[in-house]
This record gives structure tokens, C-alpha cells and sequence, in this order.
């Protein structure tokens, strides 16, 4: 008779630790939402794109999520094709970039403070995360500039273009 109670109690305990663990809220996971060669663009980097694109005064529009998306997919397939060609950018340019975008954003929010507040970071901590999508980007506008370097339009092509 004692085994069969504690077989019940050992039973009902393991029962309750199931159904506590089942009540508990399950972390929100990040989504892939496009995948390039062995490049992914998760939703969390998308949803970056769009509260700065709000952050910036502009009005909400689900069709900004969908052109940022364009965007990153088009920066994914530059840098893949980067990779390909040995496109490299140096870390010195990635800097200037750098320093030149904590330079606007200090000003845009009035102040180095201020602009820690808002990202609840220091600047330094924010360069570091922000260091591989400034290299990507570099990467990608290289990309683009040896893709078209050697593209001409007559003006007859432009009106053409633009007639249709």
C-alpha cells in the first residue's frame, strides 16, 4: 500500500511540474524570413529597419516592412556575389562610416546622452553592434559600383524606359 502511494505521489508531482512548465510564457524566438545563399534576414533585423524608419517621423505603412525587405534581400545577394568576387572593404572605411553615422544620429537626437537613452546603450556598445551591417553595406555598395561601372544609358533608353 505505501508503494502505491508514493507511486501516486511521485506521479501527481511530475504531473504539476508538467503542467507549471506548460503554463510558463515560452521565450519569443526570432523567424528566418529570407534566407540568401548562407546569409539569413531574421524578422527581429526587419522590424530594426522599420521602428528607425518610424523613429524618423514617418508615418506607419505596411508596405515600408515590404521594401525594406527588397532591400536586405538585394544587400544579401550584393554581398553574396562580393564573396564570389573577393570584394573587400577596409576596416578604416568601416570606421569613417561608423563615425559618420554616430555623428548624424548624435545630432538628430540632440545630443550624445540623449542618444544613449534612446538606445539604452552606450554609443560604443551600439558602433560594435552595428560594425557588421555598416561592412555588409560597404560591401554591397562596392558590389553595385563594379556591377554598373561599365553600364551606359543613352537618353533615348531613358525615354523609352519611361514611356512604357
Amino acid at each position: 500500500m505505501k508503494k502505491i502511494l508514493s507511486i501516486a505521489s511521485v506521479l501527481i508531482c511530475l504531473f504539476l511540474n508538467v503542467e507549471s512548465v506548460k503554463a510558463q510564457p515560452k521565450p519569443n524566438l526570432d523567424k528566418v524570413v529570407a534566407v540568401v545563399g548562407s546569409n539569413i534576414i531574421l524578422l527581429s533585423d526587419l522590424n530594426q529597419q522599420y521602428a528607425i524608419y518610424l523613429n524618423q517621423g514617418n508615418p506607419a505603412d505596411p508596405k515600408a516592412k515590404c521594401y525594406f525587405l527588397q532591400q536586405m534581400l538585394v544587400q544579401k545577394l550584393l554581398k553574396q556575389q562580393a564573396e564570389i568576387d573577393s570584394i573587400v572593404v577596409e576596416e578604416g572605411q568601416v570606421d569613417d562610416e561608423l563615425d559618420k553615422r554616430m555623428r548624424y544620429q548624435t545630432q538628430r537626437m540632440g545630443g550624445q546622452e540623449k542618444l544613449e537613452q534612446f538606445l539604452q546603450k552606450s554609443l560604443l556598445q551600439y558602433k560594435d553592434e552595428m560594425r557588421p551591417d555598416v561592412k555588409e553595406g560597404l560591401i554591397a555598395q562596392k558590389m553595385q559600383a563594379k556591377i554598373t561601372e561599365n553600364t551606359t544609358v543613352t537618353p533615348l533608353e531613358v525615354k523609352k524606359y519611361f514611356d512604357t
